[in-house]
């Protein structure tokens, strides 16, 4: 049997994509499982426990070796800079058996005996570079060029993705594999009254586009935001709802920008600004709504896209390549930089449709999701039977 660690650290209660992402591969291996492979979720103490709360069961093991700047993580950090591998870490994953760390995107030394299968979601760096610093994009080089040389094999959520990857480091682009990820509709059940009380909650916005992304400055809210008050001005009204956190690293004062911009122009009763919501939620909207909109910058493969096709609901989004790689069914494109063009694509979309569940996509969606969900599955379960061999 190999044992094969899930990482998700602490810190990654900041990153709720990365969250969902872990759920959609162990939920694939849930719903197809291999006889040689059995994944184990290791995590910190300090990660709340709600953000698992969907994820499917499977063995979880949490240590304080993960725990952003505890004590045993400093001290793991410096053992781990003095003799050039992540020594505790490494001896805590031994003593349960894991015999490969999958999706690693950390770094367990060079002296490191652990197969890893690595995983570099994107090269977003290398087209928005000035949305980080000089130092974090020559930080984010040496990562990725460590997670590249150590690992066995090399996971990219795209073709997109392996392209840069040739730019970047071809050097290691024989131990790259592409596999696309299946996101899953909540799978908790809800009874009667938790649906209505969703219903309620919602119950004033009849008609609305539903922008479910974190609130980081690639994933291009502005473009919206300009798009509605085009509109405004053409005396047409659309209601947006967007969720996610609203919190950006890289720029403290995005979200500030971004509510100065709808104060400044009157868009309050336009543009709401939802915070991080519950799945339920999340998918509940997703249905209902026109249409689902994306108008990011960048993407390595987009969460809310695969979200959409796997719940069936048309799509409004950036016409960038990993977009178009993703291929949603009846999906609208738009230059992300042209806030004219959205507001003709909302003007006419709103227009259209009242809203409310797509029900031909709905059916093609719901024939197609376990085949997707087990070919994601097999594709990964070779790619951890490569790195074992």
């Amino acid at each position: 049997m190999i044992r094969v660690a899930i990482v998700i650290p602490s810190l990654f209660a900041n990153w709720l994509g990365g969250i969902t992402y872990y759920r959609n591969l162990l939920y694939a291996m849930h719903v197809a499982p291999h006889e040689g492979i059995e994944p184990v979720l290791i995590t910190g103490n300090k990660l709340d426990p709600a953000l698992l709360h969907d994820f499917p069961v499977v063995e979880t093991l949490r240590t304080d070796f993960l725990d952003h700047f505890d004590a045993k993580w400093f001290a793991r950090m410096l053992i781990n800079k003095t003799i050039g591998t992540d020594f505790f870490l490494e001896g805590f994953m031994r003593r349960k058996g894991v015999s490969l760390i999958s999706h690693y995107q950390g770094y367990l030394g060079k002296r490191s005996r652990m197969k890893i299968v690595g995983w570099i979601p994107d090269f977003q760096h290398k087209h928005l570079p000035e949305l980080f610093s000089s130092k974090e994009n020559a930080m984010r080089d040496i990562t990725f060029n460590n997670i590249c040389a150590l690992s066995s094999r090399l996971i990219l959520s795209s073709q997109d993705a392996f392209r840069d990857l040739l730019a970047f480091a071809p050097e290691f682009a024989e131990k790259a594999r592409v596999l696309h990820f299946v996101s899953q509709p909540s799978t908790a059940q809800l009874d009667q009254s938790a649906i209505e009380a969703i219903k309620v909650k919602y119950k004033k916005f009849t008609k609305f586009f539903f922008l479910p992304n974190q609130f980081w400055i690639h994933k291009n809210h502005m473009v919206v935001w300009k798009a509605v008050k085009i509109l405004k001005e053409r005396n047409e009204n659309v209601i947006v709802l967007c969720s996610g956190s609203l919190n950006d690293y890289r720029n403290k004062d995005h979200i500030r920008d971004l509510t100065d911009y709808l104060r400044n122009n009157h868009l309050e009763e336009s543009i709401h600004i939802l915070g991080v919501i519950d799945r339920q939620e999340l998918f509940y909207l997703m249905r209902n709504s026109v249409s689902v909109l994306n108008p990011s910058l960048f993407e390595g493969w987009s969460t809310t896209v695969e979200e959409a096709k796997s719940i069936g609901k048309n799509v409004i989004l950036s016409d960038i390549g990993v977009h178009r790689e993703q291929d949603p069914p009846e999906a609208i494109y738009f230059d992300p930089r042209n806030a004219q063009e959205l507001a003709n694509v909302l003007q006419k979309k709103y227009r259209e449709c009242d809203g409310g569940p797509d029900y031909h996509l709905e059916e093609q969606a719901k024939n197609s999701l376990k085949a997707r969900t087990i070919a994601f599955a097999h594709a990964y379960q070779q790619i951890i039977l490569e790195a074992v061999q």
